[in-house]
């Protein structure tokens, strides 16, 4: 048994180790920044959108608002944003016609397309022999959306069950489950070379208590520090959420360097 624990931990150093070399070798900072700005412009509609959708399905934004405020450990000024877009959308949602509603769908697919690119060009794949890969993009963000919505559902049956049948989870917890989803998302949807499972539900869980860890950093450590804000002023929140996200997409990327080679073994 110890051998081969021995045997599976040294499989995981090789793999890392070519995961790192292989990632600077391919300049994978420039690719996470182009995802980051991918993501800036697709999530932030397409989050807007749900918990709009959330509010108008639950007669009232209360639900979406608790969850939001008390099941999210999510950055302190996003927070306060969506809660702010929350209202906005909600006085405004009779105006909303089908196409605003599709042109925020299309948005919302740029980034999983560039994601999809990515992972292609990891797995040095090309999209010309499968067309049904083409439409995935656009599938996932109606796919996360439901889960978003599956989740507020899930919170809200949750919270009546007593404490003592149902322990009471830590919105990190949440957070880090619902991240730790999402990527698992990513990683069995939109490479060219589906990965196994296990080590996707494994390593996706590890990439979100990860993206954790930098979102307590950026957090706790940057948005307290009172001199930042001098450095740019009133633009200091948007710097800061561009660089998590940037972090973030690192993280995804070297996600995706591992699995592909703990499949194929190779450089």
């Amino acid at each position: 048994m110890s051998g081969q624990v021995v045997k599976i931990l040294k499989r995981i150093w090789q793999t890392a180790w070519r995961t790192l070399k292989q990632f600077l070798k391919q300049q994978g900072f420039l690719y996470s920044a182009g995802l980051s700005f991918y993501a800036l412009l697709s999530f932030i509609p397409l989050v807007c959108l749900l918990i709009s959708i959330a509010g108008l399905l639950w007669g009232d934004a209360d639900i979406v608002r608790v969850f939001i405020q008390k099941r999210l450990a999510i950055l302190p000024w996003a927070k306060q944003l969506a809660l702010n877009q929350l209202e906005v959308f909600v006085r405004s949602s009779a105006k909303f016609g089908w196409i605003s509603f599709g042109f925020i769908l299309w948005t919302s697919g740029l980034f999983f397309s560039a994601l999809q690119t990515t992972f292609n060009y990891i797995y040095a794949h090309s999209l010309k022999r499968k067309y049904w890969h083409l439409p995935l993009p656009w599938i996932m963000g109606p796919v996360l959306g439901i889960g978003l919505l599956l989740l507020m559902l899930v919170m809200q049956v949750l919270k009546h069950i007593p404490a003592r049948f149902m322990p009471s989870l830590a919105p990190h917890v949440w957070t880090w489950l619902g991240m730790g989803l999402m990527f698992l998302l990513f990683y069995q949807i939109l490479p060219p070379q589906k990965p196994s499972l296990k080590v996707s539900f494994f390593l996706s869980l590890l990439i979100a208590a990860l993206s954790e860890v930098i979102t307590w950093f950026f957090s706790q450590v940057l948005w307290n520090q009172p001199n930042y804000s001098l450095v740019y002023g009133a633009l200091s929140s948007v710097i800061l959420f561009l660089l998590w996200l940037n972090a973030n997409m690192v993280l995804i990327l070297l996600g995706a360097y591992f699995l592909f080679f703990w499949e194929n073994g190779k450089v």
